[in-house]
């Protein structure tokens, strides 16, 4: 499947919601959320993984097919490498 990334920096003086809701119309079938917004997101998209939910914020956001958009968060999961990786034998 082919894709393009870009990266965007939002403005402070911007909207997350308003982001969000372009998402289309910028011709984005997702994004990647960085602080300060993570935890904005997740009160915004209209499903959240279990993940994200315990977490407390998004990380992702995943334009679904009927137009929804699905919040998850993959930093637990990297966290819990990192310490699998770094841990003493």
């Amino acid at each position: 499947m082919p894709f393009e990334a870009a990266s965007r920096t939002l403005p402070h003086h911007h909207s997350i919601g308003a982001l969000l809701g372009r998402l289309t119309a910028l011709g984005f079938a997702g994004v990647n959320i960085t602080l300060p917004h993570k935890e904005a997101a997740l009160a915004l998209v209209d499903r959240a993984t279990p993940e994200a939910r315990r977490i407390g914020a998004v990380n992702t956001v995943v334009k679904q097919p009927d137009g929804s958009l699905l919040g998850r968060n993959s930093d637990g999961l990297g966290f819990l490498a990192h310490l699998q990786l770094s841990a003493p034998q």
